[in-house]
């Protein structure tokens, strides 16, 4: 077998592995569900065949899990990182249950475990109906010896994720470095658009993707009616950004040739773009903007990958600041109100980092960024003088909601937490508008908050209120 098969064979083992442990992530049990696929056998096979290889042929790896050599392969390299720290999990398991072995024994008798049951079984079972057990057991010293136990899984499990998602977070910014030099190379040719003509006694209306989706379908006549009616008054004009492009590529290739004709219909192809750190009205021959939007169609997925990892370790990190916690319960019924009493977080102790709820927000806010603090928030005010200072703010206020959880996806829902990506990149465009018209609520809530704090006028409004407008 040559190396470049090895170099094949890595790639697929890959995929697998991160499938397996992406599920992982989702549901411990999935450690064991999984292994009954076919999909983990073949991983089981190809590891055989690498591993196989590796033994006999050390000085050929080299060649390839070494990053200085020209024959490197960041498949390969991937794969034996990331089964790794798999691989350090189970141990750690192992280590847990050996320093536990006679409370072990004992559960093992207690619920009916036959004595040679595989150990990830008992552990994934444990972990997930510990408030049974915990139930079951009527000994206190059982009871509390099951709690240190499940305490000591959860620790191990966590700290796992942390390593493995924090690994390829690092990995995708790196990736994305990659494509820096396409905002250089790329040859734009942008339309200026007269603002002060366009806008005059008219308001701008920022449309979303799920609203173009319905003013194109056939079922919505009354919404496209509307629409055309509020363009024809003269009154409105509508705009978009490269991102309702992208947004159409991904949803339907069939559909987007008829996506695209009634973008161009109700906005007549103006857009609001990034043009030398300013937020601009522009136009560009729209093939030619399809085009770079397709080019840019790989950093942005690298991109929706370091926002979903990111989910992941906040999730997994900050176990104090998940979704069903009460702290952040009440950051959702009302962000400011809880942030004008952001003082009284100071005597919220939280054991996990041994600190109080406002020394890890500040602590938090001061890795994101250093253009504004938990003075601004509390004021509920953060200044901004130039156009890219709002849209790297917008981006910033973004990851700080993430962390505390304020109106976000659920951590499971790997699809949303991708195209939640998006949302950001419009809210990033739609302020320089009079109005954002969206049937998103979450984007609504969190948008509106970030605005506020902005100081940005740009009102958000649903397919129901537009007739309001006229």
């Amino acid at each position: 077998m040559e190396i470049d098969h090895i170099k094949i064979l890595s790639k697929s083992a890959l995929v697998i592995l991160i499938e397996y442990i992406d599920l992982i992530s989702s549901d411990l049990y999935h450690l064991i569900d999984y292994t009954y696929t076919d999909k983990y056998k073949t991983y089981c096979d190809l590891s055989q065949v690498i591993s196989d290889f590796t033994k006999n042929n050390i000085d050929k790896i080299k060649e390839i899990s070494l990053p200085i050599n020209n024959d490197f392969s960041v498949h390969y390299y991937d794969l034996c990182m990331i089964s790794s720290k798999l691989s350090d999990f189970k141990m750690n398991c192992e280590t847990l249950i050996k320093d536990n072995d006679i409370f072990y024994s004992e559960i093992l008798r207690i619920f009916g475990f036959n004595s040679n049951v595989p150990m990830e079984i008992v552990i994934c079972s444990l972990y997930k109906n510990y408030s049974f057990m915990h139930f079951v057991l009527k000994d206190d010293d059982m009871r509390n010896e099951l709690t240190k136990f499940y305490s000591s899984i959860d620790a191990n499990y966590n700290a796992f994720m942390v390593e493995y998602f924090s690994y390829k977070k690092i990995q995708s910014c790196d990736d994305i470095s990659n494509y820096a030099s396409l905002a250089v190379d790329q040859l734009i040719e942008y339309e200026q658009v007269d603002a002060e003509n366009l806008l005059h006694n008219k308001k701008v209306v920022y449309i979303d993707q799920n609203i173009i989706s319905a003013y194109c379908s056939e079922k919505n006549k009354k919404l496209r009616s509307l629409l055309n009616s509020l363009k024809e008054s003269g009154e409105y004009v509508f705009v978009f950004s490269p991102y309702l492009v992208e947004d159409g590529i991904k949803m339907d290739y069939v559909y987007f040739n008829l996506y695209l004709a009634q973008v161009l219909k109700l906005t007549n192809g103006v857009f609001i773009s990034k043009v030398n750190n300013e937020i601009r009205y522009v136009k560009e021959e729209f093939y030619t903007l399809v085009n770079r939007v397709i080019e840019w169609l790989p950093a942005t997925s690298v991109a929706e990958n370091i926002k979903y990892y990111k989910a992941k370790l906040n999730y997994f990190a900050y176990p104090f600041v998940r979704k069903d916690s009460r702290i952040v319960s009440k950051i959702n019924d009302d962000i400011s109100d809880f942030f004008m009493a952001i003082d009284s977080t100071k005597n919220i102790m939280i054991n996990d980092i041994n600190a109080s709820f406002f020394d890890f927000l500040q602590s938090v806010l001061l890795n994101i960024t250093n253009q504004f603090d938990l003075e601004d928030m509390k004021a509920g005010r953060i200044s901004v003088d130039k156009d890219f200072d709002y849209v790297e703010i917008i981006e910033r206020v973004s990851e700080f909601l993430d962390i505390i959880n304020y109106k976000t996806e659920r951590v499971r829902d790997k699809k949303k937490i991708l195209s939640s990506y998006q949302d950001v990149q419009h809210l990033a465009h739609a302020w320089k508008a009079d109005y954002f018209l969206t049937n998103d609520d979450r984007l609504i809530e969190r948008g509106g908050y970030i605005y506020s704090l902005l100081g940005v006028k740009t009102k958000f409004i649903k397919e129901k209120e537009l007739a309001d407008l006229k």
